[in-house]
């Protein structure tokens, strides 16, 4: 046991000293700042334009059914991040539990504990904007390819609950790329 102890106990030191090193949490000057990424999206403006676009989240492959509970589960995420969120509610709260956590556990202070703050801050609130930006882009696919088979410009290969074939009539009045072959 005791030679064990030798063994371990230089490990053990070794380790935490090279942990502390490595990962000093007073050293955020070191770390990339995230930032926001701005949603790239040329929305659609014709029909075809959306049926091709609405594949990128592939909502083609999903039944109606499926789409409109994606739908009314989008909308309550959307309603409920933007209503419950500290950021939009308190910013700041947040500011003062940031600069409790960086000043507490890392002993920052002056200068440095505001920018830190600042920064963890805008990174949260980038993270919350990207997040708001990306629900609206997905709930807009989600009407639009709902509103393409409404009108008839987009055919699920099979109908909704039972998962019985589309009439082939139906099938025939669109072209090919616009067949939705249904996958859930």
């Amino acid at each position: 046991m005791k030679k064990l102890s030798i063994i371990l106990i230089p490990i053990i030191i070794i380790s935490y000293i090279a942990f502390i090193k490595l990962y000093s949490p007073k050293k955020f000057g070191g770390l990339t700042p995230v930032t926001y990424t701005i949603i790239q999206w040329n929305k659609p403006t014709t029909d075809a334009e959306w049926a091709e676009d609405v594949k990128q989240e592939n909502f083609d492959i999903k039944s109606t059914d499926v789409l409109q509970e994606m739908l009314d589960s989008h909308l309550q995420l959307l309603t409920d991040t933007q209503k419950n969120n500290k950021i939009v509610i308190c910013p700041e709260c947040i500011k003062y539990d940031l600069q409790d956590i960086f000043s507490k556990q890392y002993g920052i202070s002056g200068q440095q504990l505001t920018d830190e703050v600042n920064s963890q801050f805008q990174r949260q609130l980038d993270s919350y904007n990207w997040r708001i930006d990306k629900l609206n882009q997905s709930i807009e696919r989600l009407n639009q390819e709902i509103t393409l088979r409404q009108k008839g410009f987009v055919v699920p290969d099979k109908l909704d609950k039972g998962g019985t074939p589309a009439k082939v009539s139906d099938l025939q009045k669109v072209a090919p790329q616009y067949i939705r072959y249904i996958n859930d």
